[in-house]
């Protein structure tokens, strides 16, 4: 039962946002999804089986819209989406798997020359925040001397 309350619990608002994607968000250059591993659809199991096959990775862009421009990569942190790393794991990630779309540099990079070849973008989503918090811990974590709260 509980199982069942965690799933809806993240497929009623993918199914609500499903309902407001502008239909020009439907065409090829329509939707950019930018961000981390909830963006890419990072699943364990695809990753130790055959991290190669992308079309395994299902994120909620792909859910969304089927021609979405899915430039995320798992582990991809706030500041590495902006300048490169470090991150918490989306290089080495990219170093054994394909993205979604290939491309080199930053995911912003890459978002400012789409939106620039494909002005008639309506739809941008960007997914980000968690793995600074990864890092954050992690980093707090190896610190000797914690400051006091």
């Amino acid at each position: 039962m509980k199982r069942v309350v965690r799933l809806l619990v993240v497929l009623l608002p993918l199914a609500l946002l499903a309902g407001t994607v502008p239909a020009s968000a439907n065409d090829e250059a329509g939707y950019l999804a930018l961000g981390d591993s909830v963006a890419f659809g990072f699943n364990p199991i695809v990753f130790n089986t055959d991290p190669t096959d992308t079309d395994a990775y299902i994120g909620y862009p792909e859910v969304l819209s089927k021609h979405v421009v899915n430039a995320s990569c798992s582990g991809e942190t706030s500041g590495s989406l902006i300048a490169g790393p470090p991150d918490n794991g989306c290089a080495p990630f990219r170093s054994v798997a394909p993205l979604h779309v290939k491309y080199t540099g930053t995911q912003l990079a890459f978002a400012v020359a789409y939106i620039r070849a494909h002005p008639d973008t309506q739809l941008v989503t960007i997914d980000i925040g968690a793995n600074d918090l990864f890092v954050l811990l992690r980093t707090w974590a190896a610190t000797a001397v914690r400051p006091a709260c």
